[in-house]
């Protein structure tokens, strides 16, 4: 799924859907793919996209909600696949999506008892093919108000977990599932000190990380094992923390620094570099790439609270790759609120509160190679949910019309593609669907397109051509499409319309036949019902 990203900054400014956004210069304005919209009863929260960036997927409402799943390819505004409608009052809503396959949780709280004072966590497993859950779990520890819960799920789909905070015992109980059962694999308690603030989990699903304001512990998923505990005595009460696909590398900030620690070959970790952000500065937000190569961080300080700075740098050498500021105006905390990552280091995307002069726009797109954002988005409010695929071609955004410090209804959930990919589909997948491949023309005059119904597990490189994906003893070609109107080669492709295959899937990727020449991109399709 980590495949490779070119996200080419220079052909940024020759396409005809950007403009100059206001207030940042050579930046150009990103638009969204589709943008979900509320009628004024519900706010977003909390979204996640998987599926290699093909699935969206959102818990939202005020106090009655929704979960609900979205294609990547529809038209806007999208029509939910499916929409799981929850009837009990519930807060505290998070969700999780599988990267690379079709698996999405979601996690919120509900009231127990009649006087409604305690509420207990409910965990829902969903597949794509249906609004359905796979299965549901109602852990037994007793929360009170703004205690925590969590929900992770590994790249490929087969694990889950949930973490719950606990505080009469001010520690936070772990429960790890495999995507098909609602009992839990392995269970064990993390001494947290309190309620985390930030949990992450590795992509590979061996390693998760837990931070409070008084400690940071880092745990073995397969034993329950504690790989790290440390004492936190300069702590924020937000939570800055990530880890690497691997779980070899993790990244925290910190009130006055940003702390990188690297796994050992005994298993211990080892603080490796500390990163001093000066007096009064704290760091909110971090993001660490999949590989570990590339961090980049957001500062802020509330004695300048409209301004936040953006930092990249390489891990290895330490050399700066990124350091540029949102100005702002007003009294509003422009706090970042997330920071994501690709996998290989190459793309970055930010989300902020924004500032009260709405001078600065809330989700900021990097890539590794330029000094400023080369594209924004100002939202109505402020970006309080970002999720980015591997790849970096995909980011999903949940984001409310008021300031997050403010009190307000509405907001969206919106899907944001990056300009540079060669192949693209608009439509939703379903059964029976005619959906259209866009490939875009690069030094070939002739393109087709290939499908297949597996990727390569390692995909083979041709000297002229570049990275075959799909694995080549299954390729079909395409029937050769038309010329479409942005100087594409649109290709119709119909998908099979037995039940049957619901929630399997198929992969696609466009080849230049003169010359001979392999788009940079595959696109997966998993048929919905």
């Amino acid at each position: 799924m980590r495949s490779r990203m070119y996200w080419r900054a220079a052909q940024l400014c020759v396409l005809s859907t950007l403009v100059p956004a206001a207030g940042i210069a050579q930046t150009q304005s990103a638009q969204p793919e589709w943008s979900h919209e509320s009628d004024g009863s519900w706010l977003a929260e909390t979204v996640s996209i998987g599926n290699e960036g093909t699935q969206v997927f959102a818990e939202y409402g005020a106090y009655v909600n929704s979960r609900a799943l979205f294609s990547a390819g529809d038209a806007n505004p999208p029509a939910p696949v499916w929409s799981d409608t929850q009837t009990e009052f519930n807060f505290e809503r998070e969700v999780a999506s599988a990267a690379r396959a079709g698996v999405h949780a979601s996690i919120h709280h509900e009231f127990m008892d009649a006087n409604q004072v305690w509420k207990r966590a409910i965990l829902r497993c969903y597949s794509s093919d249906s609004a359905t859950p796979d299965w549901s779990h109602e852990f037994s520890t007793l929360i009170g108000n703004g205690d925590s819960s969590s929900v992770r799920v590994s790249e490929d789909g087969t694990q889950l977990v949930a973490a719950i905070y606990d505080s009469g015992a001010m520690k936070t109980g772990v429960s790890v599932f495999g995507a098909g059962s609602s009992t839990p694999q392995l269970t064990f308690v993390v001494d947290t000190f309190g309620a985390f603030e930030a949990f992450v989990v590795s992509a590979d699903g061996t390693t998760a990380a837990f931070r409070s304001s008084m400690r940071l512990v880092v745990v073995d998923l397969a034993s329950g094992t504690t790989l790290l505990d440390q004492f936190l005595l300069n702590s924020t009460f937000y939570g800055a923390l990530d880890i690497s696909d691997d779980g070899r590398g993790l990244a925290m900030g910190t009130a006055n620094s940003v702390v990188r620690y690297e796994r050992q070959s005994s298993g211990n970790y080892v603080q490796t570099e500390t990163l001093q952000l000066g007096a009064g500065n704290f760091c909110a937000a971090l993001g660490l790439a999949g590989n570990g190569t590339t961090l980049y961080y957001v500062v802020n300080n509330f004695s300048t609270p409209s301004l936040a700075r953006v930092h990249g740098r390489e891990t290895q050498s330490g050399a700066s790759l990124l350091d540029w500021q949102a100005a702002g105006t007003g009294s509003y905390l422009n706090l970042a609120s997330a920071v994501e990552v690709s996998a290989d280091g190459q793309h970055v995307a930010v989300g902020l509160y924004g500032d009260e002069g709405q001078s600065v726009p809330e989700l900021l797109f990097f890539s590794a190679d330029s000094s400023s954002p080369v594209a924004a988005w100002d939202a109505p409010g402020s970006v309080v949910s970002l999720d980015m695929s591997p790849s970096g071609h995909n980011v999903a955004v949940a984001a409310r019309t008021a300031h997050a410090t403010q009190f307000g209804q509405g907001g969206s959930i919106s899907l944001f593609e990056m300009p540079d990919l060669d192949l693209t589909v608009d439509g939703v997948p379903t059964l029976g669907a005619t959906v259209e491949l866009r490939q875009r023309l690069r030094d070939s005059a002739i393109a087709r397109v290939i499908v297949a119904p597996a990727l390569d597990s390692s995909p083979q490189y041709f000297p002229s051509a570049g990275l075959l994906y799909l694995d080549r003893s299954l390729v079909t070609w395409l029937p050769a499409g038309s010329a479409g109107s942005q100087g594409e080669v649109v290709t119709s492709y119909t998908l099979p319309s037995s039940p049957s295959l619901v929630g399997t899937s198929l992969y696609f990727q466009g080849v230049g036949l003169a010359p001979r020449d392999l788009s940079d991109n595959f696109v997966k399709l998993t048929i919905l019902p």
